[in-house]
């Protein structure tokens, strides 16, 4: 996947899609929005999400994640929507880094 450098929107939504998220997908730099929803996706989200700076837009729910979010999450300062399990709806992420129990 970092061989996709100009990609701006990886859009897996709802494709059954299984395992951990490959190392490679942190090194996609120009990735706007990533939408990996309702998924099979497990294990815990990398603390590399934080080297994705124009990452404005995260879809993680519903998928197998468990653990903290990492808090490299607070260096995105184009994220302005990230959404969990839950469907919470982070605001002003940089500021107030919100942790997340995956389970639910």
């Amino acid at each position: 996947m970092g061989h996709l450098s100009h990609l701006k929107f990886l859009d897996l939504d709802n494709n059954e899609v299984g395992g951990t998220l490959p190392d490679s997908l942190w090194d996609i730099a120009g990735l706007e929005r990533l939408d990996i929803n309702s998924n099979k996706f497990s294990g815990t989200l990398s603390s590399r999400i934080g080297q994705l700076e124009n990452l404005t837009n995260a879809q993680l729910q519903d998928n197998f994640f468990f653990g903290e979010l990492p808090s490299e999450l607070g260096n995105l300062y184009k994220l302005s929507e990230c959404y969990d399990g839950s469907c919470f709806a982070f605001e002003d992420i940089h500021y107030n880094l919100i942790v997340i129990d995956w389970q639910n």
